[in-house]
């Protein structure tokens, strides 16, 4: 403990650690009998004898806790070298050109084989599938059997899947020819194919790609933010509008009177999650924050706006709907997805949104309100299903069954 007492005031002080070597945590193994003492054992008290006590076990955590305390100083230092030096991110980062940032999972998504193909085709190629193992990959069937759930209930699907920074800002990452603006938005080789068959099913869906495409083109402007993971406020708002347009053209809601809803401009700055994926030592600051305009979505009254649990409209999404939403985030609060959605249609939404596992978080959390003898669904006549693009190769589609009020069901 005196050890760590030092270690701990060598880093607060912004020394390297000066006292012992890094424990290993195989060094459990130590505090097991050797194979010559279990040999010598001639009961079962000679046994227990051998088996280490509370002190030793103490010993040994604060050991670990020890070794953590240098790791959390060397680390970042190491990767300050490798991103400084050498231009190199880590297991979830990866650096673009001019401070671009690019997560790790959206470069496999645009790269990777078809998310049709099976794992043993993958390990084929030697993509890693060991950490999707045991998942339910058709989304097709989720998101069928997801429809057919609410339909009973006689509430209306539309999926709205979100192209992910790669694919819209591949320029900044990959050299190639020709200006920015010019790139095309990529996709995995499978999309094609799974927009067939979701068209085949009677899937509604609003794919925004080509809409976002137009107005890289026409703006010569970056979609996406160049330190994190998601778009641009005007980019959402853009794809908010086009949405509400959709849904009326297609007559997915019954007209209702419009609620007036007011907007506030207010100014941004903030440094995007991948560049604090990075993990850089305290202080250091390689990637430049980004400042962003956002508008801010009021009742009529002044007051801001909140998710309407008696709207006939409930947004299920991730975080492409909460980064302008929820001020945790860092990019401001008030003007996100369902915010921008609400005022292009003209009504109250409700919302439910959870950062992580699109794939089925939502559904998830949606049942399990039902379940509890929430209805979310009441008086719904339109479920927005919106999930980031590289969620159909990675993603679990399990199936979820939409329990009827109050009825008491597991909900996994």
């Amino acid at each position: 403990r005196e050890h760590l007492a030092v270690r701990r005031a060598d880093i607060a002080a912004g020394r390297p650690p000066s006292v012992g070597l890094l424990p290993q945590a195989w060094d459990v193994f130590s505090l097991l009998p050797s194979p010559r003492a279990l040999a010598q054992v001639k009961s079962f008290r000679d046994f227990v004898a051998l088996l280490p006590n509370e002190r030793k076990v103490k010993n040994f955590e604060t050991a670990l806790e020890d070794a953590s305390v240098l790791t959390d100083w060397v680390m970042p230092r190491v990767q300050y070298i490798l991103t400084r030096t050498f231009g190199l991110g880590n297991e979830q980062a990866y650096l673009g050109r001019e401070g671009w940032l690019y997560y790790r999972s959206g470069i496999e998504y645009v790269t990777g084989p078809s998310f049709f193909m099976s794992d043993e085709g993958r390990q084929g190629m030697q993509f890693q599938v060991k950490r999707h193992e045991g998942r339910q990959r058709d989304s097709v069937k989720a998101l069928a059997d997801f429809r057919d759930q609410l339909a009973q209930r006689n509430i209306k699907l539309l999926v709205v899947p979100l192209p992910v920074k790669p694919m819209v800002e591949p320029e900044h990452f990959a050299a190639g020819p020709g200006a920015p603006a010019a790139y095309p938005v990529l996709n995995n080789a499978g999309y094609e194919k799974w927009r067939q068959l979701m068209a085949e099913h009677g899937l509604e869906v609003f794919d925004p790609c080509s809409l976002i495409a137009q107005r890289k083109h026409a703006t010569g402007q970056s979609q996406f933010l160049k330190t994190d993971t998601h778009w641009r406020p005007e980019t959402m708002q853009a794809v908010a509008n086009a949405v509400a347009r959709h849904i009326r053209s297609e007559g997915l809601l019954p007209q209702a009177p419009p609620v007036r809803y007011v907007q506030r401009q207010r100014q941004v700055t903030h440094l995007g999650d991948i560049a604090e994926m990075i993990k850089l030592p305290p202080g250091v600051q390689l990637f430049q924050p980004e400042t962003v305009k956002i508008k801010q979505v009021f009742q009529p009254d002044g007051r801001p706006w909140r998710p309407d649990p008696q709207s006939d409209v409930l947004l299920l999404g991730d975080s492409f709907s909460n980064i302008y939403s929820l001020g945790g985030m860092g990019w401001g609060s008030g003007a996100g997805f369902a915010e921008h959605l609400s005022l292009a249609l003209g009504r109250p939404l409700d919302k439910l949104v959870i950062n992580a596992g699109g794939a089925y978080t939502t559904r998830q959390a949606l049942a399990r309100e039902l379940a509890r003898g929430t209805n979310r669904l009441a008086g719904k006549r339109l479920v927005i299903y919106e999930f980031a693009m590289r969620e159909l190769a990675e993603g679990d589609w399990k199936l979820i069954r939409l329990p009827w009020l109050g009825v008491a069901e597991s909900v996994d």
